[in-house]
């Protein structure tokens, strides 16, 4: 009991987190996050940038004003969406975490961490050393709900919250110890996901898949979000070097869609190692983002061996058991909308205004968010030499973005 008190005393009252040096523990950890591509109907995974100012909170390092590293300042193939490492344990213990992304960088995190600022491959791209975890119903956890920074403004960094983890303390230097119920970071990175999806340019509802890797593809659902309605396909496992045509399904209300697809996500996520509250929290931070933002998508499961190499965790001392759930986000930039805005800047190459401001108009009502750059970058890329085009439709992408549209002078 006086080792607890202590550290008790040393959460509430220093500015320095005591370490609880405790013999070795059983506990737990529990990881899960997304990897989003965006891929142009022959299957082409692209660099892109959503252009879209991050949702995350104010306190979340990475941001602007405090090392200026968010993921908006790079244009990739992959955005590393919102890893979150949850602890499960009886005890209070120490654990030092680093992770390693040998192909990308991590770009923003929660709570204070240790990133380099130069670094090679085999060093960690973020890390947490002497992370103090607090089982969530000991006496020491006590009043560490009120002390979990709060905001204003909606994120979906706060959904992570709902699942029932253990809360972690981490030294901040003469500050107070951050808490949190997790540890979070996001990042950017440049490979290629192992699925690949291509879509005919007929108006057929069809979408082939492709597993290019070497694990299975676990729990695959295409998705088709339009105004007002959502079509649910599941496709099961996808075996390694596989490849399968999907036939769309018929569309669904979309509000009777999303609980439908929330149910079937929940049971994928929990099937893959998550509880039940870590799986609803998952789907909880991305309901609105997978189940309504306008587009054709495909949902996976990554293997663990997978994340294990591309995104390397360790974990001093190591855990009893882990498990590492990460969803393959395939964003396909259809024909149908290629040839839509292509026909659209095509259309804006006149001086007259009222026409402008219809293309910025008609554009908004695709409703891909930000997924309009890379839909912009695409078919861009299809007229390299026209310079005209490329000024044309970057100038129509930042008016479509804005809340009035305005235009340079021609």
């Amino acid at each position: 009991m006086k080792v607890f008190a202590s550290i008790i005393a040393g959460l509430a009252f220093s500015s320095v987190p005591v370490r609880a040096e405790l013999p070795p523990v059983n506990y737990i950890a529990h990881e899960w996050g997304t990897f989003t591509s965006v891929q142009g109907a022959d299957g082409e995974q692209m660099s892109w940038n959503p252009l879209l100012a991050s949702d995350l909170p104010k306190f979340v390092y990475g941001r602007e004003g405090i090392f200026d590293l968010s993921k908006a300042a790079f244009a990739t193939r992959q955005r590393m969406e919102t890893p979150v490492i949850y602890f499960h344990s009886d005890q209070v213990f120490n654990v030092d975490v680093e992770v390693l992304f040998p192909k990308g960088r991590v770009t923003e995190w929660y709570p204070r961490g240790v990133r380099p600022t130069k670094r090679k491959a085999d060093q960690p791209a973020i890390s947490w050393p002497g992370v103090t975890v607090i089982p969530r119903e000991s006496k020491e956890a006590s009043g560490l709900a009120k002390r979990l920074p709060a905001e204003e403004a909606e994120s979906h960094y706060f959904a992570a919250r709902a699942a029932e983890a253990d809360y972690v303390s981490v030294a901040n230097g003469d500050k107070s110890p951050e808490i949190e119920k997790f540890l979070f970071y996001r990042g950017v990175a440049d490979f290629i996901a192992p699925l690949k999806v291509t879509m005919p340019v007929t108006n057929g509802p069809e979408v082939r898949l492709e597993n290019t890797g070497d694990g299975i593809l676990q729990s695959a659902i295409v998705l088709r979000v339009g105004e007002g309605f959502m079509t649910i396909t599941p496709v099961g496992n996808l075996e390694p070097k596989a490849d399968r045509t999907i036939a769309v399904g018929d569309p669904l209300p979309i509000e009777e869609g999303r609980e439908k697809l929330g149910a079937m996500l929940r049971k994928n996520l929990s099937g893959a190692g998550l509880t039940s509250t870590e799986a609803d929290a998952m789907v909880k931070t991305w309901d609105e983002s997978w189940f309504t933002e306008r587009g054709v998508r495909v949902l996976y499961i990554l293997p663990q061996a997978w994340a294990d190499s591309i995104l390397p965790l360790k974990l001093t001392p190591a855990p009893n058991q882990i498990a590492r759930v990460f969803v393959g986000r395939a964003e396909v930039i259809t024909p149908q909308v290629e040839q839509f805005l292509t026909k659209e800047i095509d259309r804006a190459k006149t001086d007259d205004l009222a026409t402008r401001t219809d293309v910025v108009k008609n554009i908004r009502s695709l409703g891909l968010g930000r997924f309009l750059e890379p839909a912009f970058r695409r078919i861009a890329s299809q007229r390299p030499t026209d310079r005209d085009f490329s000024t044309r439709g970057w100038e129509l992408l930042s008016a479509a973005t804005q809340p009035t549209p305005t235009f340079s002078r021609r």
